[in-house]
This record gives C-alpha cells, structure tokens and sequence, in this order.
C-alpha cells in the first residue's frame, strides 16, 4: 500500500496541475485554482512551492498540503499548514496524516500551526500530536455610527474610553516600523517569530488587500505595531485588527486600549479575533466577547457576506499559551475569485 503514492515537495513546474487540483477537488470557485498572481504570492518562495504533494502511480496528484514558512531555511521556524485536501477513497486511508507527517521530516521548523481546522479534523491533529484551541473574538462597538448594515450590536452602546499611556501613530507603510522592530528586545523572542522578510512580504505585497498600520507607543518608547484592514459591506465599513507585533506580556494592555483608534475610522465596529488572554481583563475595556453575547452578530465572512458569527479554531506543536491573531496562517485572505477585483488591480 506504501507503494501506491509518491510523496513529495512541489516544484514551480507543479503549479498549474496544483490549481487544477484545487478547482477540481475543494472548490470550483477557489481563488487558488484561478488566480497565479495570488497563488504566488501565498505560496511561491524563492523559486519553491509551499506545498507537499501525493502522486499516484500515473504522476497524478491525489492529495495536497500547502504550508507557509515564517523564517525560510531556518531550522527553528514556525510553519502555518494552509489548504489540506485529498481526495475522498483513496487506497490509503492514512494519505493526508502521512503528508503532515513527510512535511515535519522534509522542512526543518520548530512548531508547526494551524488556523481555522474544522471541529471534524480536531481528532486527527489530536492524534498527530496537536494541541487545539479557540480564538476568542472581542468587538467594541462605534458609539457614533446609528447604520448598522454588516453587524447586529446590542440596543445600547458605551463610549469608548481612552485611560492609557499608551499612544497608537497611524504610519503609511509598513518599512519604518519593521525596521524598528529588528532593534527592539522583545521581537526575537516571539512565538510564533516571523521574520522581518516574512511581513513585509504578508503585508505589504498583498495583491489585493490594503493594511492599516499603527505604531505602538508607551512613554514615547517603541513597543510595537499595529495592523489593521477595513472591510465593507454595501455602504458600511468595518475596522478589523489582524495582527499585533508586540512582546507577549504587552498584548493584553494593547488589545484594552486600541479601541481609541475606532475614532479615526467611520465604521461600525472594531473587532479582533486572539487567542489565549485574560478574557476578564479584556471585558473590562471596552470590548465584548462576542461568543457570550446572544443577541450580537460580528460576521467573519465578506466575500460573499455572511451575517454569521464564526468560530475560529487552531492546532499547534506548541505545549504552552501561545498567542494567534487573524492574521496568522491563511484566514485573511480572499477565498473566491472575483473577476471584478482581478480586473481592477491589473489597470
């Protein structure tokens, strides 16, 4: 049975029949299996793929998993798996497991992760060795805006306060604050550690979506960045915090007070999906737990939009709490192709 597929890493040559793959076999209407500029930049890296493949005895791929390196060539990187897929009643029922398992022989890395498993494959990660959490969504409510399109707040909304020491200086680009970052004390230290390359490249080589940058000031010292996106829904807007590059120990004040930058924006509400802090420390700010509100709706999805709350789930090597943002692994960014936003960028 061993011997019925070939396990391997990806070449460029396998782009094409990659996308192929994923059109065919996960979703017809993938961005993945339309999009090469996308498809690139998620997954090409110096000339190599992200991607383990499974052939059969025909060179015919049979399953895929796509991973992304934070620190390339590093043998103590973080890896975040992305698209995991192989096809349904293969003669190997074990396929997908022994793809993760070549993966952990073949990259070198010190953790691997993953954002957004479904509650269905919670058991295999177990059994491989995974631990598996939740991120905790928090949203604060804009106490000026009275149009509510994207989100269903409760019937009363607080001010938004501001008692911090804590400054956030909006910033154009991301180039200043990643070059202070590589003299700070904290950055090397951070779990999961993403390398200065690898955020540039994730935020500011984005093909199609626009970040938001904050830096992050206390006592006029350097204590981090920000980065945010807004999404939009017919005439309204939301402001959502994807990322927060900051020693660990700080994140809980960051998170308490970054709400004053709602007042910049027009939008409904900011919202921020973290996993592993203090949910009664962040409760006395201004946010809300949105799993613990029943009559509030905070949606995930924008393309296409759905009025849903979402779960968020994680696996990871890593035994001890470990802090995972939105941004982390392959949840943001665009799912689907859209012909109209594919023909905007090119003009």
């Amino acid at each position: 049975m061993t011997n019925l597929y070939t396990l391997r890493l990806a070449k460029v040559d396998d782009r094409k029949n990659i996308m192929s793959f994923i059109k065919t076999n996960w979703l017809s209407t993938h961005i993945l299996g339309h999009d090469k500029k996308f498809f690139n930049y998620l997954y090409l890296n110096e000339e190599k793929l992200q991607f383990i493949l499974a052939l059969d005895l025909n060179n015919k791929i049979k399953g895929v998993l796509g991973f992304l390196q934070y620190f390339q060539n590093n043998s103590r990187q973080d890896i975040f798996l992305a698209l995991w897929k192989v096809i349904p009643n293969q003669n190997d029922p074990l396929l997908g497991v022994k793809l993760i398992n070549y993966l952990k022989k073949k990259v070198p890395h010190r953790h691997i992760h993953c954002i957004g498993i479904t509650r269905e494959t919670t058991g295999i990660y177990k059994f491989l060795g995974f631990e598996i959490g939740r991120l905790d969504h928090y949203v604060v409510f804009n106490p000026k805006c009275k149009l509510h399109l994207i989100s269903k707040p409760p019937s009363s909304i607080k001010k938004i306060t501001d008692n911090s020491s804590i400054k956030f200086v909006k910033e154009k680009n991301i180039n200043s604050l990643i070059e202070k970052l590589s003299k700070s004390n904290f950055y090397y230290k951070k779990i999961p550690f993403k390398s200065l390359k690898f955020l540039s490249h994730r935020y500011k080589n984005h093909p199609y979506f626009s970040y938001i940058f904050y830096e992050i000031l206390h006592k006029n010292l350097f204590f981090g960045f920000v980065v945010l996106r807004k999404v939009k829904y017919k005439t309204s807007e939301a402001l959502r915090v994807i990322d927060i590059i900051s020693a660990d120990k700080n994140i809980e004040k960051i998170i308490k007070n970054i709400s004053i930058v709602l007042k910049d924006h027009n939008c409904e509400y900011m919202d921020i999906y973290v996993s592993n802090l203090d949910k009664k420390n962040l409760l006395d700010s201004n946010f809300k737990l949105v799993s613990n509100e029943k009559n509030i709706i905070v949606p995930d999805y924008f393309e296409p939009f759905k009025q849903d709350n979402v779960e968020i789930l994680y696996a990871t090597t890593f035994t001890k709490k470990i802090i995972f943002f939105k941004g982390d692994g392959d949840k943001d960014h665009p799912r689907l192709f859209n012909v109209k936003r594919n023909l905007k960028k090119k003009i």
